[in-house]
């Protein structure tokens, strides 16, 4: 299973993908939030 985590702030939201069996992050992404990080 992969759990999903989100951080989320006035200039950036923040994801991560992690494996509930392992604890080991898959994946991670960080994006601005302002009209280029949405496009």
């Amino acid at each position: 299973m992969i759990v999903l985590g989100a951080d989320t702030h006035k200039r950036s939201h923040s994801i991560a993908a992690v494996s509930a069996a392992t604890g080991e992050v898959v994946s991670e992404k960080t994006v601005r939030v302002d009209a280029a990080g949405f496009a």
